[in-house]
């Protein structure tokens, strides 16, 4: 399952189910939408993002990359240097949550696809 986004200016982002969730979380965690929109873009039912949300987002992440230098960000939108191991299935839910987590490249993407989008929908 994955999440795809479609900009307006004819632009596309995709994420898988574990690196969506914590690219939500940082959204969440650096204030770059309101809970509406959060619970909305967490599913994929083709909520509409506007161009200036969208810009919100691409600035929003691009100062946090600028300030973290880890490669990996976590699904609780904390950046390490450390790949998390999805090797083994966890029965606890802190555990389940290790195997949820993206790259800086899938970021800076996103980042990008936000700048360029002219708002997007989510599916």
């Amino acid at each position: 399952m994955g999440f795809d986004l479609d900009g307006k200016s004819g632009n596309y982002f995709r994420a898988n189910i574990w690196s969506w969730r914590p690219i939500v979380n940082l959204i969440h965690k650096l204030n770059a939408l309101k809970e509406n929109d959060l619970i909305r873009i967490s599913s994929n039912d083709g909520h509409k993002i506007s161009k200036r949300k969208a810009l919100e987002i691409s600035v929003a992440i691009d100062k946090f990359l600028k300030i973290h230098k880890e490669k990996y960000l976590n699904h609780f939108g904390n950046m390490t240097d450390k790949e998390l191991t999805t090797d083994k299935f966890y029965t606890e839910d802190d555990d389940f949550d290790k195997n949820y987590w993206t790259d800086r490249e899938h970021l800076t993407e996103f980042v990008k696809f936000c700048k360029e989008s002219e708002g997007f929908n989510v599916y």
